[in-house]
């Protein structure tokens, strides 16, 4: 059996969150919490089951931790966002398929054994994002991109509010933001779900001093028609305007630094024609709004024998 290596955090050595795999239980990781959210019961959304962690190490891997609802009670006062632990003993699995919040082809759990312990002198600086340039999310194709990633940019447009039907056959919201960076690269960012919208708004109402720079943290890359945009999951998925990191201050620093382009209002954008189509599936109708649902819907359709009208 390989043995993992291991990193020093003062006298003490910790494994790496790369090395994690399921060749033992006793992993002892030095991390910091990216992102803690509550996974909701599909039979009742204002409960839930599992409370999931996002981790990241000091050399910025990261990996997903669930907590069964049953022993999140011991670690709930514990626990908190943009902290640092020591957590010590995990069961390891392989994630389910479909779109991961990491890249590590690990997750881990809580059980009986797992210790956490919460240090209170930073053993090493700790950022909650690790950014992917826009050049970055061009270059994911479909089919090569399975993680959630990170995005920051400069807010300068952004469409209606646009009504909307889940697959769950549930009232929902969308609305397409576009970012740009420093080279004056554009990127669509979709918004799904009355919270993050709700959010959105609420800081455009507000008094605020231009520019208006946002990162979208854990958003799923999404390549359509030939381009790659950003949208929104639903738990996970987190928005923050100018933010008092470092790396979001040098970017608005820089910005600041190109005048007028970083003193221009953020532009409404006409909002594209929409259709709906009802699609028959095994368990009755569903309704799709807009033309990019439609005919992502018909490429289904098409693929799965399903009859679309």
């Amino acid at each position: 059996m390989a043995e993992a290596r291991a990193v020093v955090h003062g006298n003490t050595h910790h494994d790496k969150v790369a090395d994690v795999c399921a060749a033992k239980l006793d992993w002892s990781l030095v991390v910091g919490i990216v992102r803690m959210y509550e996974m909701p019961l599909p039979s009742n959304p204002k409960d839930f089951y599992q409370v999931d962690m996002i981790l990241q190490d000091s050399q910025g891997d990261r990996i997903q931790c669930s907590i069964p609802k049953p022993m999140f009670c011991f670690y709930k006062t514990l626990l908190k966002e943009f902290g640092i632990y020591n957590m010590r003993d995990f069961i390891v699995q392989t994630p389910g398929r479909g779109i991961r919040t990491t890249s590590h082809r690990f997750k881990l759990t809580f059980y009986q054994k797992t210790s956490v312990q919460r240090l209170s002198n930073q053993p090493f600086p700790f950022s909650p994002f690790r950014l992917t340039p826009f050049a970055g999310v061009a270059a994911m194709k479909e089919g090569r991109q399975f993680h959630l990633i990170d995005c920051l940019g400069h807010v300068v447009g952004k469409e209606d509010v646009i009504d909307m039907v889940t697959r769950n056959g549930e009232a929902s919201k969308r609305m397409a933001v576009y970012l740009e960076d420093l080279e004056g690269n554009k990127m669509k960012c979709t918004l799904f779900g009355e919270e993050l919208i709700g959010q959105f708004q609420f800081y455009l109402q507000r008094e605020h001093v231009d520019p208006v720079v946002m990162v979208a943290q854990l958003f799923k890359p999404n390549f359509y028609l030939e381009e790659t945009s950003i949208q929104s999951t639903f738990n996970s998925s987190r928005i923050m305007f100018n933010p008092d990191y470092p790396e979001v201050v040098q970017f608005r620093e820089r910005l600041l630094a190109l005048g007028d382009i970083a003193t221009q209002g953020i532009a409404d954008v006409p909002t594209q024609s929409q259709n709906s189509v009802s699609v028959e599936l095994a368990g009755g109708t569903m309704k799709v709004e807009t033309i990019e649902s439609v005919l992502n819907m018909n490429v289904v359709c098409s693929r799965h024998n399903i009859a679309c009208n």
